[in-house]
């Protein structure tokens, strides 16, 4: 499996957590910033994801984590649970890529 695809499948694990989150914790899949509420798809998130491991690689070339997407990524979701489940960082990454794609939609600078 190459690297790509492996970054693709844990990307997969990271969003199918957050969405059981969103399920767990609020009922549904939708998030609500400053009054504008979105629904959480499961491959946009995945898309967003791979694309903030990478954009964090090129942007932090000496930080130890964020250089390597993988593990990056890693950080995020705790594989020794079942189901897996995320980590606080991985919550604080996606909740911020959440309020990021809210402002964007609506033209708000962040």
């Amino acid at each position: 499996m190459s690297e790509q695809e492996q970054l693709q499948r844990l990307s997969e694990e990271i969003a199918k957590a957050y969405l059981r989150h969103l399920k767990e914790t609020t009922g549904g899949d939708t998030v609500t910033y400053d009054g504008v509420t979105k629904t959480v798809v499961f491959e946009q998130l995945v898309f967003g994801l791979v694309g903030v491991a990478h954009t964090n690689a090129r942007k932090h070339p000496d930080d130890p984590v964020l250089k390597d997407p993988h593990k990056h990524l890693s950080r995020m979701i705790n594989l020794f649970s079942r189901p897996y489940t995320l980590t606080d960082f991985g919550l604080r990454v996606i909740e911020m890529m959440n309020e990021k794609s809210i402002h964007k939609e609506r033209g708000v600078a962040m």
